[in-house]
């Protein structure tokens, strides 16, 4: 499962907004995997134009659970 939302005004040299992406995943052996395991990463960034320059903000946190049966 993804949840994201995007304001920043440019994809690629953005000059202020945010960008706020969840994404929650499964691996089991029921789908064909060779291991159990469940995946959490959270991505936030923050964008700011403050005079001639633009100051950028971020955070990520990864989460690998393998024993969370």
């Amino acid at each position: 499962a993804v949840a994201l939302f995007d304001s920043r005004d440019d994809v690629f040299y953005p000059s202020k907004g945010w960008y706020i992406e969840f994404v929650a995943l499964r691996s089991d052996q029921t789908f064909g995997s060779d291991f159990n395991y469940t995946r959490i990463a959270f991505d936030l960034s923050y964008y700011v134009h403050l005079r001639e320059n633009i100051f950028a903000f971020r955070f990520y946190k990864f989460f690998l659970c393998v024993l969370c049966d």
